[in-house]
């Protein structure tokens, strides 16, 4: 059984798995990574 992550996005409180977690927290990598340069990025 997987640990459960408590993140708080956008002000909305989600409970997810571990891998899911990992998943998500690659996607908004490549969005920054993707926006670096750009203002407003934040």
């Amino acid at each position: 059984m997987n640990k459960t992550v408590n993140i708080n996005l956008a002000g909305i409180v989600f409970h997810i798995d571990e891998n899911a977690f990992e998943t998500l927290n690659n996607y908004l990598n490549a969005l920054n990574n993707h926006f670096k340069n750009e203002e407003g990025r934040d």
